[in-house]
């Protein structure tokens, strides 16, 4: 009986140990020793004047970009255009050799 009562004893000792002091990982300090700074960075607040020189900037780039796309469609319809000359030819030469293939 007195090794029951000294068992719950020990067990209720160190449960009570348990819930007195919550174990941290080794190494891990409370509170940290570096100082936690919260800084708040305003956004710069745009004037009417910044708002029209940016649109004026935006359209600037979607005209450079329009000329560009239009440059580029050119030059696909001049390659389309070379493209289905040259197939055209090349049609004709295989013709005229199976013909004279055939003869």
């Amino acid at each position: 009986m007195t090794c029951c009562k000294l068992a719950l004893f020990s067990f209720a000792l160190c449960s009570a140990d348990g819930l007195r002091k919550p174990r941290v990982g080794a190494g891990d300090v409370v509170p940290p020793t570096y100082p936690v700074v919260n800084v708040h960075v305003p956004e710069p607040v745009m004037n009417e004047n910044d708002l029209k020189s940016a649109a004026i900037a935006n359209q600037h780039r979607q005209n450079s970009l329009q000329q560009v796309e239009e440059g580029l469609s050119v030059v696909e319809m001049q390659t389309l255009a070379t493209m289905t000359t040259l197939a055209q030819e090349v049609r004709h030469i295989a013709d005229s050799l199976e013909s004279g293939m055939a003869a």
